[in-house]
């Protein structure tokens, strides 16, 4: 679940801070191929110059996500299957595509909501990431 999002650049001394209500779901366990769901997010965008909040607005995100597509995610230090989900935010024009793993690691790119769903696509940012190890077995 996805609770907001951050950006900060050291070099503006700018900070944006945008909070979902409820929390954004970015996948629903158990997951299969073809899996669809809708969601319909509260936002709290706060902005921050210099540490002076300078902007802060609210709005709605509303979210299509579809699991569309199966594979191999190869990441630095990586390499297994997934699934894909297209998320398409419908009023702001963004979209997401996650990359999940059943160990864990994903991979996160947005972009431009005008960008094709498949092929090469012009990323606005890119993320990956992979879970702390646990040992299941103390359970």
């Amino acid at each position: 679940m996805n609770t907001g999002d951050c950006q900060i650049d050291q070099f503006t001394n700018y900070e944006r801070y945008v909070y979902y209500t409820p929390g954004q779901v970015m996948v629903r366990f158990p997951i299969v191929y073809q899996d669809q769901w809708n969601q319909s997010v509260s936002t709290l965008d706060s902005t921050y110059e210099v540490g002076v909040d300078t902007t802060r607005s609210t709005g709605t995100r509303n979210l299509f996500h579809v699991v569309d597509g199966w594979g191999t995610l190869k990441i630095p230090g990586y390499e297994g299957s997934c699934l894909r989900i297209w998320s398409n935010v419908t009023n702001d024009g963004e979209s997401e595509v996650f990359f999940f793993t059943r160990e864990g690691p994903f991979l996160r790119v947005g972009m431009d909501g005008s960008q094709p769903s498949s092929g090469t696509v012009q990323a606005r940012e890119v993320m990956f990431g992979f879970p702390a190890p646990q040992d299941l077995t103390k359970r």
